[in-house]
């Protein structure tokens, strides 16, 4: 009998060890949950992170792509280019000046009112066509003469013909 008194003891000691006091069991098991509670904030922080800076990216994307910086960054493209149309056309223009001042005075040079202007004269016969030569004409025609100032009417009274070959 002692045998199985010694025997139910150390099965009671082995039992009780194992068999846990319940305030322990819920101790245990409110720190799991704890734990528990904490993993499950940290991740779903993480993702809220994660999220955010996506939507944070694609709404700077998004931003970017609005029509109205477009228009913007046209309008300032399009503000640029036609200044730099402005001035090429102000300096073009300048230059065409130029040319055309020194065309209109090598022209000048060559203008028959400057040779007018130098003493010499434009014959005209009756029918108002440039006499070139003394042999167009006969004593008597009558002919005008333009001058660097007015214009003269003459008759004919002599013709000396020249022979010259140049």
């Amino acid at each position: 009998m002692q045998r199985r008194l010694i025997e139910a003891r150390r099965q009671l000691d082995h039992i009780s060890k194992r068999l846990r006091h319940p305030g322990q069991q819920l101790q245990e098991q409110a720190q799991r949950l704890d734990d528990m509670e904490a993993r499950l904030k940290t991740a779903i922080t993480s993702q809220l992170k994660l999220h955010s800076a996506q939507l944070a990216t694609h709404s700077a994307t998004l931003e970017a792509c609005q029509p109205k910086h477009q228009v913007a960054r046209l309008n300032m493209t399009n503000q640029q280019l036609s200044q730099r149309l402005q001035r090429a056309m102000q300096q073009q223009l300048s230059a065409l000046r130029q040319r055309l001042k020194g065309n209109s005075l090598a022209l000048n040079t060559l203008s028959p009112l400057q040779t007018l202007g130098r003493g010499y004269a434009i014959i005209k016969d009756e029918q108002q066509q440039i006499v070139r030569n003394s042999e167009q004409l006969q004593i008597g025609d009558k002919v005008s003469a333009q001058l660097g100032k007015g214009q003269i009417h003459c008759a004919v009274e002599a013709i000396e013909v020249t022979n010259n070959d140049q």
